[in-house]
């Protein structure tokens, strides 16, 4: 049981020896790489936009993101410093390049005047996340109008999984309309071991193309 404890926390705030290898695992373990390039695709990202991302991990969302957004910007927030040491390594040209930056911290320690961002995503943080409620409504105050904000979650452990994120989505639906968001709405990913779900919401002021999601 305090191992099990243990591990769980290496992948909520990676730290040394640990952390590098839960970072490893992030970056290498092909549900992860499938739920992230999932996650990015459905952002629809365009070449001039500017996207974040919310607990950014080993980054290797970053460098998708990156690849889509040409002529824009990437920024990726982790209150880990072990996770942004591989993101770095990771995305090693595109930071050198400016278009990418990493900012260790969470979604608060921005800098206030930080231009909006059109894209704000986050894969498998949400269980971390003190306050969700808090965040939506801090995430929809960083985006453009029409901005759209994906949140990602493929459930691990547990004997329920199966259906905890059928029921955490129906849940975060309801929060997003709460927050502010429009146009929310859910979709699945059929993926191993259980589905992932992705709730996405638009920043008010420009309702999504028909037929977009």
């Amino acid at each position: 049981m305090i191992l099990q404890q243990a591990i769980v926390n290496q992948f909520e705030r990676p730290h040394g020896i640990g952390g590098h290898l839960a970072g490893w695992v992030m970056g290498l373990r092909p549900s992860n790489r499938k739920r992230n390039r999932w996650t990015v695709d459905l952002l629809r990202i365009e070449p001039g936009d500017r996207v974040l991302e919310i607990g950014c991990g080993p980054g290797f969302a970053l460098a998708q993101c990156v690849a889509s957004a040409r002529r824009g910007s990437v920024v990726g927030v982790d209150h880990s410093l072990t996770m942004l040491v591989q993101a770095r390594r990771r995305n090693v040209p595109s930071i050198e390049e400016g278009r990418l930056r990493l900012v260790h911290g969470e979604l608060a320690d921005l800098a206030p005047d930080e231009p909006l961002f059109n894209k704000v995503f986050g894969v498998n943080v949400v269980q971390f996340l003190p306050d969700l409620e808090a965040t939506c409504h801090a995430t929809l105050k960083r985006l453009t109008p029409g901005g759209s904000f994906a949140l990602t979650l493929q459930p691990r452990g547990g004997t329920g999984c199966a259906t905890d994120g059928a029921i955490w989505a129906n849940h975060t639906v309801a929060l997003f309309e709460t927050s502010g968001f429009e146009s929310v709405h859910c979709e699945e990913l059929d993926s191993d071991p259980v589905a992932a779900w992705c709730v996405i919401g638009y920043a008010p002021g420009k309702a999504p193309e028909p037929g977009s999601h």
